[in-house]
């Protein structure tokens, strides 16, 4: 895993938070995407916004930390 990262892009539609939807009702990729962050160690995310949710070949999340987290050891 990188250890900072950092992208620029353009990304159209509306975002949606994340956490307006219970785990229940998310997209089968949009659950996959969230395991697949839970086991590289990222857990804070419920705060992101997604973007073309409905398309597994498209969607995006985005978040900006508003503090820092350090890494657990």
């Amino acid at each position: 895993m990188l250890e900072l990262c950092y992208a620029l892009e353009f990304i159209e539609g509306a975002a949606t938070k994340l956490g307006e939807y219970s785990a229940d009702f998310l997209p089968q990729h949009i659950s996959e995407a969230l395991h697949a962050f839970d086991a590289v160690g990222i857990h804070h995310y419920i705060d992101a916004s997604m973007f073309s949710m409905g398309d597994p070949n498209r969607f995006k999340f985005i978040d900006f930390a508003m503090e820092e987290f350090p890494p657990p050891r």
